[in-house]
């Protein structure tokens, strides 16, 4: 994935932030909101793994419990129509997927691992993969 010249800012979509695999092995759920929500019903939990969510909860209600799969069908999963996953998937530190997106969407990708790791508290982040000298997703010369 090539990000463009040096300075870029790119958090436009959850992809982009995932793709930076900087939250790799964060545990999430995803809920539905309350008109949705039938009683009892429980949410569906995942890990952020790759440039995807790992279903690996036995809570997964489609064909991909313990599959990565992308946020859209992480969201059909939990039997859910919103098309904003995003807005429904949070972490355990409580804070939502798109807050983070917004707390990074005004920053140059050079500051980003410093921003979400002030949106995630105590968690260790992994380092980014992008190489901000050709910003290259897989590019072999990565941030060391």
């Amino acid at each position: 994935m090539k990000l463009g010249k040096p300075g870029k800012r790119f958090l436009d979509k959850l992809k982009d932030l995932l793709d930076t695999r900087i939250m790799e092995g964060l545990k999430e759920r995803y809920v539905k909101g309350q008109m949705a929500r039938k009683q009892g019903e429980k949410e569906l939990q995942g890990m952020i793994k790759d440039s995807g969510i790992l279903c690996y909860y036995g809570s997964c209600r489609g064909n991909h419990a313990k599959e990565v799969v992308s946020p859209t069908i992480f969201e059909l999963d939990a039997d859910s129509a919103n098309k904003r996953p995003p807005m429904y998937t949070y972490l355990e530190n409580g804070n939502f997927l798109r807050d983070i997106m917004n707390a990074c969407s005004s920053l140059l990708l050079d500051t980003l691992d410093e921003v979400v790791q002030m949106v995630l508290g105590d968690f260790t982040m992994q380092k980014s993969n992008i190489c901000f000298n050709c910003r290259d997703f897989k590019c072999t010369n990565l941030l060391s």
